[in-house]
């Protein structure tokens, strides 16, 4: 999977802080977290530290201008960016 760098960065970045975000957006959204959150799927990324394991198999593509990923890791990816695209809306 190729991602643009700099979306990368962004979603690197903002899941440094997704438990900080999750509670942040809790307490603003009280009546309808419960229908766009899947506690498991939170779980699973604070848990598992799905960022740094994105982290250590993420590479540069020859141009420097994307990352690439294995696919293994990219339906984690596209997880982590769901919950930071979320929590980045509300705020």
């Amino acid at each position: 999977m190729k991602i643009d760098k700099i979306e990368y960065k962004r979603v690197i970045n903002g899941a440094g802080h997704l438990e900080y975000d999750l509670l942040q957006y809790l307490e603003k959204n009280r009546a309808t977290a419960a229908q766009n959150l899947k506690q498991s799927e939170i779980d699973y990324l604070l848990e598992k530290d799905i960022q740094h394991r994105i982290i250590q198999h993420a590479r540069k593509s020859f141009f420097g201008d994307t990352i690439v990923l294995k696919d293994e890791y990219a339906e984690d990816y596209l997880l982590l960016k769901k919950y930071t695209d979320m929590f980045q809306e509300t705020f």
